[in-house]
């Protein structure tokens, strides 16, 4: 391989990382009658997040929050969702850990969420 070659392979996979690092997210289904549901932890260090979700079932309000977890679980942001509705959202939050909950009180809610770096 030259060494024009190899640059240029270092450089694709340069780029090809830095697509994989802004594009890290994490996501959770709750399943009618599950009650709460959270995603896998996620290192959010650009300060930004966005979140998708979608209310998928007949009835009852589903809750989306995220949770920041340096000391307690302590919710950041929350949302409601009646049914059939979505949510997508950029915010602005300090660097840290967080993952998504999804919460339906009466177990009537379910639906899905990602959570990650804007």
């Amino acid at each position: 391989m030259t060494q024009e070659n190899q640059n240029y392979q270092n450089t694709t996979n340069e780029l090809e990382n830095n697509e994989v690092e802004a594009q890290a997210s994490v996501s959770v289904t709750l399943p009618l009658g599950a009650g709460l549901a959270d995603s896998p932890k996620i290192n959010l260090l650009t300060g930004r997040a966005k979140v998708t979700a979608s209310h998928t079932s007949g009835f009852g309000v589903m809750t989306v929050q995220i949770m920041e977890t340096t000391y307690f679980d302590d919710v950041v942001k929350s949302w409601s969702l009646d049914p059939g509705e979505s949510l997508y959202a950029e915010v602005t939050i300090p660097k840290d850990t967080y993952y998504l909950r999804l919460l339906s009180h009466d177990g009537g809610a379910g639906g899905k969420g990602t959570l990650g770096t804007a």
